[in-house]
């Protein structure tokens, strides 16, 4: 498996030129499910507990056991992971979560999981010469789209501001080197509104940010438009001007996953990037009471007669139980 990652505040140095996007050049990297499990997971055993429709995609769900633990997989059936777990020691990663969120839970994480999610991103030309970068996930749904101006002025690319790695670059490199080899670095800056020991690797062929201790917030590398999945291709063709297509990448983004108990008892699941951002917290148990209470509602048996007649009352507890990758 190619592995090129980007996030999305990466978009920069950005050059477009007028490219056709024809659909019959969209191959499948991997066409074997097994392939590419076995590519990302030499030395595991793997096992396909289900498929399911995603997109007009069929994406199989997978079992991973290493000797580190378990995790689990989800990927297309042209081979491309729209995410995937790294078991690792959870004593190691609990350390590292602790010290990620300053201590902020009173209790050790339980049940740590370490995913990585994939995504493409295609830059396209817009009007009054403003260049836009679109992002999709490997079912090809598109996921946002952005100003790329906008997005150099605020990211780590625009290195006017930025102050360049001291003695650690080196070390900093040659972890950039694990997930990008054939790529040449050219600057290493620090990062610091990520976090006191993140630095920003800009490369020939793509953006990398990993801190001292090799935990990867992100990276990404350029693609040639045969090395984009056919239901990204599909998107693109549908929804944008190929002829106005230019740079393409492929990128992933690293998060963990664990549990902290509430005061009641009730486990609670954190979703944390390796720097401490929290992308979300999920209540099994309150997310159930409030779609029981959306259900009740709907139906009309609702307790109360403002309850049963209020139309607001459905809206703000589906809103409150709704689900995010």
């Amino acid at each position: 498996m190619k592995k090129v990652i980007l996030g999305s505040l990466l978009a920069g140095g950005l050059t477009i030129g007028a490219a056709t996007f024809p659909a019959s050049a969209a191959k499948p990297r991997e066409t074997d499910v097994q392939k590419a499990l076995k590519e990302v997971y030499p030395d595991a055993q793997t096992q396909v507990t289900g498929t399911r429709d995603v997109n007009g995609v069929q994406v199989s769900e997978v079992k991973v056991t290493t000797k580190a633990g378990e995790s689990a997989a989800e990927l297309t059936q042209y081979g491309d992971f729209l995410s995937y777990g790294v078991p690792r020691n959870e004593g190691g990663l609990n350390n590292m979560i602790s010290q990620a969120t300053g201590g902020v839970f009173k209790s050790q994480p339980q049940d740590v999981d370490m995913f990585r999610v994939t995504n493409y991103y295609v830059d396209f030309a817009g009007p009054n010469n403003k260049t836009y970068e679109a992002t999709f996930d490997a079912v090809g749904r598109l996921l946002d789209i952005s100003n790329a101006s906008e997005m150099k002025r605020a990211s780590m690319t625009d290195a006017s501001n930025r102050q360049k790695a001291g003695p650690e670059a080196d070390k900093i490199i040659g972890f950039a080197k694990k997930y990008l080899p054939d790529a040449k670095p050219e600057a290493v800056y620090k990062a610091p509104e990520l976090g006191d020991n993140f630095y920003y690797v800009q490369t020939n062929s793509g953006d990398i940010i990993v801190n001292t201790n090799g935990q990867v917030y992100s990276f990404r590398e350029q693609i040639q438009q045969n090395d984009v999945p056919p239901p990204v291709t599909k998107t693109i063709n549908d929804m944008f001007k190929t002829d106005k297509i230019g740079k393409m990448y492929r990128g992933e983004y690293e998060y963990y996953e664990f549990t902290q108990s509430s005061p009641t008892g009730e486990p609670v699941l954190v979703k944390m990037r390796p720097n401490g951002d929290i992308l979300k917290v999920q209540n099994d148990a309150a997310e159930k009471e409030s779609q029981a209470v959306t259900a009740k509602a709907k139906s009309g048996k609702s307790g109360g007669a403002n309850e049963s007649t209020s139309p607001e009352t459905p809206k703000s507890n589906k809103k409150n139980s709704k689900k995010t990758g």
